[in-house]
Order: structure tokens, then C-alpha cells, then sequence
């Protein structure tokens, strides 16, 4: 019996046997193609059916899964078809006179490295999306199968890496669950297996080369532990937490509508994360109460060029009108650090996390943000729109920002096009702005903690640095000091205070942040229900005793400790 811990990505109990599913390598040989238009041409047409394919495919999931589901698979044959993919291979094929298959492999694994190389696991689980479509559009070049049809039904599937479109094929009930030895919590594969209720765990190294064809596997996908070869006494053990489990899931399905408050009353709101249009269905059907972070930057990274205006308020509107009265508060462009965009020509930097990124990007290229400045407030007249400007280090920049915010708008009135006056905000992300923010609640409409980056400058430390990782906590004592602060500078000047980092979506935390007054919590669509019902289970003198307990710690280990006890 051997055990591991990885990370739970996908709640649930699997015991099974093991299917260890090896992909078939598509590395192709370069080798002197045929002219460059002939070998485009079969690029383009293998890019086609694969789209076919992956829309037919989308009707069938809509179907057996959801609409959510399925649009994954319509936002891949959006990919099959994008520009930029097209426009890299066929540079690779007039430079080199190469194949196709070639051609794809160098141009679809430039991109997919760009977009992993990224901290934010939403860029990084599109990493995933490009190989998985162009691995589709590789296998029509090179005529090789897929492996997923050969999986056993019932089998605990376990591989170094899974695909959306191999997730895709594990219906309810065709497998009991799967392991991997890479992927991450936001990864579409991730949503995929929550979706379908599929337990899974991700991030155990060497997994795929540790079990074997047939053994037994036990796993819990939400503690991440997984168990090789169970004796008796551990399946009984998984047997009892999988009667929990279920007993579990019937209570937090139920708070998906449910009001946001405290058990004794007190009122609350949980918001969405999202990334794209086609986000906010499954936010909504999570029963998310408005959009508290929209990162605009997919809109400029997913482009070769720098979107239009009207391009820009497409989007934002459509997004609006499907939130309705719900607030959909819109990130201005938060590029550089982790998050580059080729075409827009930044200078490389030597440490570009204290570089040249977010609302300094945007001030010092003035157009750029104008351009979304008045996409966002002619969007404002579809819904509750508002405004928020990341990594606000000095009051300076706060009020450079809303002067020119305050010149759009003049300048739209002018134009005679339609827009509302919509509140601003920022994000509280780094230490300067946290300190400060008795200053800077005079001059914003709400605030919303960001503590990715808050943890990471406060701690100093670089979370995707294996040598330093276990550094980074959110219960770190300093940071959370600096939270409640924020909070109460937040209150004392009657403004709206939220968190949209990692540590909003962290259960152990939620009775604290209800006790420091935080007003509302915007996560990954599927910590909705468990977040409500956190909050829902908190009574505020419990928890108020509880944060006094927390404030007394020195180290992230103890307020962890406590924090976990005080969630059982």
C-alpha cells in the first residue's frame, strides 16, 4: 500500500482499478513539405474539421452534460479556427518550407509555452486548450486515433495529462474517477470534472509511471490523497468519507440559489471570477450574484492585435445585460509581470512582477486605455457596470486614472454617445495600497482585495518557486493584518470592501473574513455554493472569537491549525 497527496481538484470518492492512459506522442519529424499554399491548405482544412467536429460533439455534451460543458467545446473550435494559430504556422511554412505537421507542433507549442509560463492559472489552462486542439488538428494531419475510446468503463483513469476533449469522453459513469500527474484547479479539464462529478486529483509526479494497469486505487478529490493497493481497513475508511461526501453534496447543491447570509442574518454576497463572454453562463448557473472580477485581459491576449472599442463593448454589454441587476465589475487591462502580449512590443524586464504592468501599463500608453475607458462606459448603459483599476500603488496614479476616466466620459457626452457614470474602484494588491487605505477610500467607490499578489509582495515570495512555495499561506499572519485593515478603512468611510484573490475561495478562512466585515466574496464560479454555505453555517460572535484567536498568532502554521478546527 503506497499513498500520496496531490491536489484535489474535483470532489468525490473513486475506488477502482487503474487504466494508465499513455498518449501517443505527436512530435512530428520537419521534413521539405510541398509549396507552402498546398501544405497551408491542408493545415486549413484539417483546422475544419476539427471544428465541424468539435460543434457536433458540443450539441451531443449540451445534451448529456449542460450548456456550461459544451461551450468549452464551442470555445475550442473557435481555437481551431483562431487567427493568430494560423498566422504562426503558416510564417513557420513560407520560412521553412516545411510540412505542416511540423509547422503546427513549433507554432501551437510557442503559444501554449507563452500562456503556461503565466502564475494565473486561468492563462495557464489555456495553455492546456491550444495543445489539445492542435493535437486534434495533428492527428487529422498524421492519421493517428484517439487513445480515450480504449478506457474501461469503471476504471480509475491515470495519466501524466489530460485534455478537455479526453475529459470530455469520461460521460458520468464511464469512469470512477482519474489521477494526473500534472494540470491545476482552474484547468477546463478541472471544471470539466466537476461538472460531471468525476473525481479527480492532479499534480502527483511521475503518477502515471508509479501505478500499474489493474491495481487498485482509491482517491479523494478533495483532499487530494490518493492510496495504492488499499488494504481493507482504507477502503473501509474511503467507503465512510464517500457516505459524507454525498450527504455533503446535497446541502451545498442546495445553497446554488440560495440568499447570501450569515446563520444569524447578517447579509453577504458571493460573486464570480471570469475570464470570457462564455464564463458567466456557468457563473450564473452556480448562482453567482454578479461578476466581481472580469480580467479583460483574455479580450488582448487572445488577439493578435489590440481589440477595437466596439469589439471591447460588445463583450462588456453582452456581459451586462446577461447579470442584469447583478453588479459586473470590469478589470482595466492587467498585462505585464506573468501576463505578456506580443504584439503590444513591452520591453523585456528583469524582475517584470515590479516592472511595467497593470494601471502603470495603462497610464504610460494612454491610448490603449482610453479605448477600453470608453468601451466600459458605453457598456455601462446595459447594467450594473463598474469599474476597477489593478495594482494601485500611489494616490497619484488613482487620480491620473480617474482624470482621464472623467475626460472620456466628457469627451463621449460630447459625441453625443450614450453612458452612465460608473463607480471606480481598485484592487488592493500591493502592501503601499494597503497601508494607505484610509487615504484611498476617500477617493474610490468600493475596493477588492487582491491577495495573490498582496500575499506574494507581502511575503516576498514567488509562489511558483518550488524552493520557496511553502512560504506562501493564506493565513500568513502580516497579510492578514493588512486585510483587516483594509476592511476597516473600508467600513469607517461607508465604502463596499471584497476579496476576488485565491484566499476568498479558501473555506477555513471564510468565518474570519465574515468577522473582519468583509462584504462580499468573487471566486471561481464552482466555490459559489461551498462559499454560501460557509457563510451560511458562520454566526458572527463565533466568529468574531475566532479572529480574535487568529490575530493573536505569529506564524501561518498555528492560524492554519485553528482555522481548520474552526471549520469542522
Amino acid at each position: 500500500m503506497k499513498q500520496y497527496k496531490g491536489t484535489g481538484v474535483s470532489p468525490g470518492i473513486a475506488i477502482g482499478q487503474v487504466h494508465v492512459l499513455k498518449k501517443t506522442a505527436l512530435i512530428p519529424e520537419k521534413r521539405t513539405g510541398k509549396r507552402p499554399e498546398v501544405e497551408m491548405e491542408r493545415f486549413e482544412e484539417a483546422c475544419a474539421r476539427v471544428a465541424d467536429e468539435l460543434i457536433m460533439l458540443s450539441k451531443k455534451v449540451e445534451k448529456e452534460a449542460g450548456e456550461k460543458e459544451a461551450e468549452i467545446l464551442v470555445s475550442h473550435s473557435r481555437i481551431a479556427l483562431d487567427r493568430s494559430l494560423k498566422r504562426e504556422t503558416l510564417k513557420l511554412l513560407e520560412a521553412e518550407s516545411a510540412n505542416a505537421e511540423w509547422a503546427l507542433h513549433q507554432a501551437a507549442g510557442k503559444i501554449a509555452e507563452r500562456l503556461a509560463a503565466m502564475k494565473d492559472p486561468l492563462f495557464s489552462a489555456r495553455a492546456d486548450d491550444i495543445r489539445d486542439v492542435s493535437g486534434k488538428i495533428m492527428r487529422h494531419l498524421m492519421g493517428i486515433a484517439d487513445e480515450t475510446s480504449q478506457v474501461p468503463t469503471g476504471s480509475v483513469v491515470v495519466s501524466e495529462l489530460l485534455l478537455p476533449s479526453d475529459t470530455i469522453t469520461f460521460t458520468k459513469g464511464k469512469v470512477s474517477g482519474f489521477v494526473t500527474a500534472k494540470g491545476g484547479f482552474a484547468s477546463h479539464v478541472a471544471i470539466l470534472a466537476r461538472s460531471l462529478e468525476i473525481p479527480a486529483v492532479v499534480g502527483i509526479s511521475g503518477i502515471h509511471e508509479l501505478a500499474a494497469d489493474g491495481e487498485k486505487l482509491a482517491l479523494d478529490g478533495e483532499t487530494g490523497e490518493i492510496t495504492l493497493s488499499p488494504d481493507g481497513a482504507t477502503i473501509e475508511l474511503y467507503n465512510k468519507r464517500l457516505e459524507t461526501y454525498e450527504k455533503q453534496k446535497d446541502m451545498v447543491a442546495a445553497y446554488k440559489k440560495r440568499r447570501t447570509e450569515t446563520f444569524d442574518g447578517k447579509r453577504l454576497h458571493v460573486e464570480a471570477n471570469i475570464g470570457s463572454l462564455a464564463d458567466i453562463d456557468a457563473a450564473i448557473a452556480y448562482g453567482c450574484e454578479g461578476v466581481g472580477l472580469f480580467r479583460t485581459e483574455f479580450l488582448f491576449m487572445e488577439n493578435d492585435r489590440l481589440p477595437t472599442e466596439d469589439e471591447q463593448y460588445e463583450i462588456y454589454s453582452k456581459a451586462a445585460k446577461k447579470l442584469g441587476k447583478h453588479p459586473l465589475i470590469i478589470r482595466t487591462l492587467d498585462i505585464g509581470g506573468d501576463k505578456p502580449v506580443d504584439y503590444l512590443n513591452i520591453e523585456k524586464e528583469e524582475n517584470p512582477f515590479m516592472g511595467l504592468r497593470a494601471i502603470r501599463y495603462s497610464l504610460a500608453n494612454k491610448p490603449v486605455f482610453i479605448q477600453q475607458v470608453r468601451a466600459i462606459l458605453r457598456a455601462s448603459v446595459s447594467g450594473n457596470v463598474q469599474m476597477m483599476l489593478p495594482m494601485i500603488t500611489s494616490l497619484e496614479e488613482l487620480i491620473q486614472a480617474k482624470q482621464i476616466i472623467n475626460e472620456t466620459a466628457v469627451q463621449l457626452e460630447s459625441d453625443g454617445i450614450p453612458y452612465a457614470n460608473v463607480p471606480v474602484g481598485i484592487m488592493i494588491e500591493v502592501p503601499a495600497a494597503a497601508v494607505m487605505a484610509d487615504v484611498f477610500a476617500e477617493y474610490c467607490d468600493f475596493f477588492s482585495i487582491g491577495t495573490n499578489d498582496l500575499i506574494q509582495y507581502t511575503a516576498a515570495v514567488d509562489r511558483g518557486n518550488s524552493n520557496v512555495a511553502h512560504l506562501y499561506s493564506n493565513s500568513e499572519p502580516a497579510v492578514l493584518r493588512l486585510v483587516h485593515y483594509v476592511i476597516k478603512c473600508a467600513r469607517e468611510k461607508g465604502i463596499r470592501v471584497a476579496m476576488c484573490g485565491e484566499a476568498a475561495g479558501y473555506l477555513p478562512l471564510v468565518p474570519v473574513l465574515v468577522a473582519m466585515g468583509l462584504d462580499a466574496f468573487s471566486v471561481s464560479a464552482p466555490l459559489i455554493p461551498s462559499i454560501r454555505a460557509a457563510i451560511h453555517k458562520t454566526d458572527t460572535k463565533e466568529s468574531e472569537r475566532l479572529l480574535s484567536l487568529v490575530q493573536g498568532f505569529t506564524s501561518a502554521t498555528d492560524a492554519e491549525k485553528t482555522l481548520s478546527q474552526g471549520n469542522d
